[in-house]
This record gives C-alpha cells, sequence and structure tokens, in this order.
C-alpha cells in the first residue's frame, strides 16, 4: 500500500446538533488539500442498528468481488451524542482510484447516509467510473436482507475443547445444531455452524463462537471446558456435517437439572410454573462433582435450549464469559508467590459476571440541594444496590450466600479502587499468633475464597434457568 498525502476529516470542535448540521458542518478543518474543491455525494441508507455491521461486511465483500481488495484506514469520529462518523480512505498500489467514504451511524436508528468522493490516484480529480462504481454496490447492499431467523450456514467449524473430566459420550443438540464428539479422555471436539465465509470474517466468528460455548458449558456444569488453540480448527462442509450426524453415535448422558427449572406439577392461581419442594424436582447443579456420575462428566438436560437463549443475549454471554474467565484464573491460582496474585483477577471476574446481568441503566433519583435545599435530580446507576438485590432474590434469601456475595463486593472495589491485595501468602504461621486487622484477622486468602466459585456458578445458574422459564412460558 502506498503512502498516502491523505488525511482523515475532523468535524468543528462544536458538536452537532444533528445528522443534518452534521452534514453541513463537513467541510470543515484539517480536510486534505487535494479535498478541499471535492463534490462529495451524499446517499441515503437505512439500514437498523442491529444490521450495521452485517451490512459493512457483505459490503466489504462485495467491494473485493467486484472492484479489488478494500485496503483501508479507518477512523471512528463522534459528531454528535447520537451520531458517530465512520470514515474509510480506501487506497491501494493495485488500484487507480481514492476513495473517501463516511458512514454516518446513529447510535439508535443504524446508518442513516453514506458521503462518496472517489478521486483518480495520479490526478487527484474526480472518478466518475469507480466514483458509480462503488455507489452502486453501496446501494445495492442496502436493498438485502440481514438478520434472517432462517439463514442457512456456511458450514460448520470442529474446535478441539479441553475438559478436566471424560464426556459421558458424545452429543447432538438438535436444537442449536452443535455436536460434542469425544475423543481423547478429556477432550472433545465441539462442532457448530458458521455463517461467514471471508477468512478473516470466519476467524473472528469462530473465535467467538467456540469461547462463548465453551463458557456456557462451563458455567453450566460447574466444570472448566477450555478451547484448544493448539490444534487445527477445521472447517467442514455442510455436507460433511450431515453425513457426521448420520454416522456417528450420539451415545452421551444428559444430568437432571429439574432443580433449576420447575415442577409441572405445580402451578400457580396465575397458571405460572413455579419450583415445587418435591426433593427429585429440586435437583441443583453446585459443586463440580454434581455432573459427575461414574467418573464421566454428563451435560444438564436443558443445555441445548439454554445455549439458544444465551446466543440471543448479549448480557448473558457476557456474564458466562466473565464467569469462564473466573474459572481459568482459579485454576491458575497456587500458593506461591508467582501465582497467587491470579485470586484476586479470579474475584474480580465473579463480580463482573454478576454485573453483566443487571440493568445498568441510570435511574433519576431526588435529591435535596446541599446549598438552598432546593429538590434536584441525580442521576446514579446504583450498581451496588442491584447486585445487593440480584443476590437476594436469586439465592432465595439464603443468609451465607448473601455474606459471601458481600464480602466478595466489597473485597473486590478495594482491590479496584485502592490496589490492597487481597492475599497475604504465609501468613497462617505455625504455632504463632493471628494477625488482627480490625474487623477480621489476616488471611492468605478470603474466607469464602475456596467457595465462591460454586456459590457465583450456582446464583448464575439461577439466574440462567429463570430466563428459560420466562421462554417457556412466553411460549404458551
Amino acid at each position: 500500500m502506498r503512502r498516502l498525502e491523505i488525511g482523515f476529516f475532523y468535524s468543528l470542535v462544536k458538536p452537532c446538533a444533528s445528522a443534518d448540521e452534521c452534514f453541513r458542518n463537513w467541510d470543515i478543518v484539517k480536510m486534505p488539500r487535494h479535498l478541499l474543491d471535492a463534490d462529495f455525494e451524499k446517499i441515503p441508507l437505512s439500514i437498523p442498528q442491529k444490521d450495521v455491521n452485517d451490512f459493512l461486511s457483505e459490503l466489504w465483500d462485495v467491494f473485493a468481488e467486484t472492484i479489488g481488495r478494500v485496503s483501508c484506514q479507518h477512523s471512528y469520529i463522534k459528531k454528535s451524542n447520537e451520531v458517530f462518523e465512520y470514515n474509510i480512505c480506501w487506497a491501494s498500489n493495485e488500484l487507480p482510484f481514492i476513495a473517501e467514504l463516511s458512514f454516518f451511524n446513529h447510535t439508535a436508528k443504524g446508518l442513516i447516509f453514506v458521503l462518496l468522493e472517489t478521486l483518480d490516484f495520479e490526478s487527484r480529480l474526480h472518478d466518475p467510473e469507480y466514483h458509480q462504481v462503488i455507489k452502486n454496490a453501496i446501494i445495492r447492499c442496502s436493498k438485502r436482507r440481514f438478520g434472517i431467523a432462517d439463514k442457512q450456514p456456511s458450514g460448520y467449524m470442529s474446535v478441539p475443547v479441553r475438559s478436566e473430566n471424560t464426556l459421558s459420550g458424545s452429543y447432538l443438540f438438535e436444537f442449536s445444531g452443535i455436536l460434542l464428539i469425544k475423543t481423547d479422555e478429556a477432550d472433545f471436539n465441539m462442532v457448530f455452524p458458521v455463517f461467514n465465509s471471508n477468512s478473516y470474517e470466519l476467524t473472528f466468528e469462530t473465535q467467538t463462537a467456540s469461547v462463548n460455548l465453551a463458557a456456557i458449558l462451563s458455567l453450566l456444569t460447574q466444570n472448566l471446558f477450555t478451547v484448544n488453540e493448539f490444534v487445527e480448527w477445521k472447517f467442514m462442509e455442510n455436507s460433511d456435517y450431515y453425513e457426521l450426524v448420520s454416522n456417528a453415535k450420539f451415545n452421551g448422558k444428559y444430568f437432571p437439572d429439574s432443580g433449576l427449572i420447575f415442577d409441572d406439577e405445580k402451578v400457580s392461581s396465575e397458571s405460572v410454573r413455579y419450583i415445587g419442594n418435591d426433593p427429585q424436582a429440586r435437583k441443583e447443579i453446585i459443586e463440580k462433582g454434581d455432573c459427575i456420575v461414574n467418573g464421566e462428566l454428563r451435560i444438564p438436560e436443558r443445555t441445548d435450549i439454554l445455549i439458544d437463549i444465551v446466543g440471543k443475549n448479549y448480557r448473558l454471554q457476557q456474564a458466562s464469559r466473565r464467569f469462564h474467565e473466573g474459572l481459568m484464573f482459579r485454576n491458575q491460582t497456587k500458593r506461591t508467590s508467582s501465582s497467587i496474585y491470579y485470586a484476586a483477577y479470579e474475584l474480580v471476574a465473579y463480580v463482573a459476571a454478576v454485573e453483566a446481568c443487571l440493568d445498568t441503566e441510570t435511574q433519576k433519583t431526588e435529591v435535596a440541594c446541599p446549598s438552598c435545599g432546593a429538590t434536584v435530580y441525580k442521576e446514579d446507576r446504583k450498581i451496588s444496590e442491584k447486585f445487593r438485590q440480584f443476590v437476594e432474590k436469586n439465592t432465595e434469601s439464603n443468609q451465607v450466600l448473601i455474606s459471601a456475595f458481600k464480602d466478595l463486593y466489597n473485597d473486590r472495589s478495594m482491590f479496584v479502587h485502592t490496589g490492597i491485595n487481597l492475599h497475604t501468602l504465609y501468613s497462617l504461621r505455625p504455632n504463632r499468633p493471628l494477625i488482627l486487622r480490625g474487623k477480621r484477622y489476616q488471611s492468605e486468602l478470603p474466607n469464602y475464597y475456596y467457595n465462591i466459585h460454586e456459590y457465583t456458578g450456582f446464583l448464575l445458574r439461577r439466574y440462567f434457568y429463570r430466563q428459560l422459564v420466562c421462554e417457556i412460558n412466553d411460549l404458551d
């Protein structure tokens, strides 16, 4: 790629009040000299926010197929509180033009228009031929449908996964189209659909999907699953996937997870199902050994539908990812000076996992002005209060768990806001007194540490399974 005497566009220091004002103010400062007299064309768009990235990915594919490889510089500039400008300088020594595109992205409405100018590389004059080709590609892509529910996969990826325990067999999750194919004693291949064909997009999709699936499996079973990045991931054609489904033996056994859902025979006067008191209906997963039967790990019965629900909910995905990271930190924590510090980051991950489930929108609270006493409104997210309420609701006000999570939250805040250690190696000394610290004594790790991963997993599973109840009730 040639080094170009070309820069990005910058708006006035004063923010724009609207998208139209952003356009009017766009002739602005620090514009490259050869673009001062350029005539940018405004092309209207109406791409919903949920389809923005699919549209851009599709457009880049069309550019590559019909014009040439998209080699560009990017910038993303705030134009107002709601409007951001995604600016692209597209130039390559393989192409005879320079194209400047600025997509205006509204945080609620999506892409609302694009500004386009195309210049001949040598003369720096308007290039009508390539300008029209690029414009046609943008218009053509804008008319396509994105996010179609019945979109067919471009293929399937087979990714090796490591487990702490051997699977009881291979599994077929019919609802999500995911396979767990047992291989070695503690390893298996996770096969899942992918929807991109571009190699870079496919790598990103595979990485994201595989870690998300490993995370949700870790949360549902309380057993750590990790993607094996040292073994090659394999792409499977659709025909190869269907052949595998036809020939493989799916003999994996399931663990009953009724205790985290409901007892069908218990129905309230409002026709809402709820958990009864029948011990057989209250089987719960707390320790990682709860899913282990005869030395083999069994997958919870409702894993398939829960994978689908989490896949549609970004916050649930993030909650399972943070919990998964907490387990990975725990796996690295040892009673040595070189690794005990992982414990603090593990505890931060558990708090983050819970906070990912919370409503973090600001709320207006009435307060008295300290100067004049007049009533004013203060915006506050009240995260700590929402955290407390979340724990209380999803543990059925269990005082042991409430106390543990209170200590966890306080310790996390102390660590991230003050930097004070959450560990002190060898502080418990044989035949010596305890080191007293006011309300507590000094210990190597917080007292709740040895069970907090189980408490957090239990808390999150209760919340996740309640989303399943809501989904079933909606279907009813």
